[in-house]
């Protein structure tokens, strides 16, 4: 069972991904045929829809590009598991969503969070940024980044640790920042921001434990191998 729903969050991953192509794909197209010659009367406007750019930069409310949303309602649909996703442009305000005040785990979205609160307790004067700080042994190597590669023992400063949890999606340095933080410091910064269904509630180490069956067991090396073996 816990294989299955490892296949279908991967599933959704990459259904999610499609989505997004798509709708990338639709957005750049109707761009480009804003771009050619075309009879001057203006496209009518659509509920959904994005402004298309004007030459200075700003956007015409006038004529839209539209969101793909029967196309992706058909994809999201025929998707086997449970997916969601959620669009919006800050251009205009035009949304588009599918299960989007369903909750999921947030994976490396929750990093941007974790990132904001380093930043605002480094401003109020409870952590210093460029404080050189030893990575634990018991920081799990599972995952995207660079730390699970260096041969040794790691200390770096908590602003390099952050460029490495955003720029390379480190989950070790993310680990790290989070346990620094707190996680209870993140999830009040997003109560905060009204994000009441956005919470950070453990490591991402911690987290592959719990996805496989060993949410029990210590995270060491070893186990993390079996991680591996699980997946």
């Amino acid at each position: 069972m816990r294989r299955a729903a490892s296949r279908n969050s991967s599933a959704g991953s990459i259904a999610l991904a499609g989505c997004l192509l798509l709708a990338s794909a639709t957005l750049a197209g109707a761009a480009i045929a804003e771009e050619s010659p075309r009879p001057a009367a203006p496209s009518p406007p659509s509920e959904a829809g994005e402004g298309s750019p004007r030459q200075d930069g700003q956007f015409d409310s006038a004529r839209q590009i539209r969101f793909p949303k029967p196309d992706l309602d058909a994809l999201a649909a025929r998707f086997a598991g449970r997916i969601g996703f959620y669009a919006k442009s800050l251009a205009t305000g035009a949304e588009y969503s599918w299960n989007g005040d369903q909750r999921f785990p947030p994976a490396s979205v929750i990093k941007l969070p974790v990132m904001i609160e380093l930043y605002r307790q480094a401003a109020a004067g409870s952590l210093d940024l460029d404080a050189v700080v030893p990575l634990p042994s018991d920081v799990s190597t599972h995952g995207s980044g660079v730390l699970k590669r260096r041969d040794g023992p790691v200390a770096l400063t908590l602003r390099e640790y952050c460029r490495l949890m955003m720029v390379h999606s480190d989950n070790m340095a993310t680990d790290l920042v989070m346990r620094r933080v707190g996680l209870g410091a993140v999830n009040r910064f997003l109560r905060e921001l009204g994000l009441g269904n956005t919470r950070a509630r453990m490591d991402l180490g911690r987290w592959h434990y719990v996805i496989v069956g060993m949410a029990e067991d210590p995270i060491s090396r070893r186990n993390d191998d079996r991680i591996l073996e699980q997946m």
